[in-house]
């Protein structure tokens, strides 16, 4: 649910409470537009909630990257 959404110029900021079973968490989302705030919103509720935290777990996996040889290389 949303409890508040302010407008600062060219920033919108969205403050959300997320309730799974229950149990409720709250978070503030910040964007450009609406739509921007209110999924950062969303996004910020749910890692409160551990959702995605396998994420933070996992392996960082880099490859070699040239701008002259892979620029259009599909991955």
């Amino acid at each position: 649910e949303v409890l508040h959404e302010e407008r600062s110029g060219d920033t919108v900021t969205v403050r959300s409470r997320m309730t799974v079973k229950g149990v409720s968490r709250e978070n503030v989302g910040e964007g450009g537009d609406p739509k921007a705030a209110y999924s950062d919103a969303l996004k910020r509720c749910a890692m409160l909630f551990g959702v995605g935290r396998y994420l933070y777990d996992s392996a960082t996996v880099w490859t070699d990257y040239q701008e002259s040889r892979d620029r259009y290389r599909s991955w």
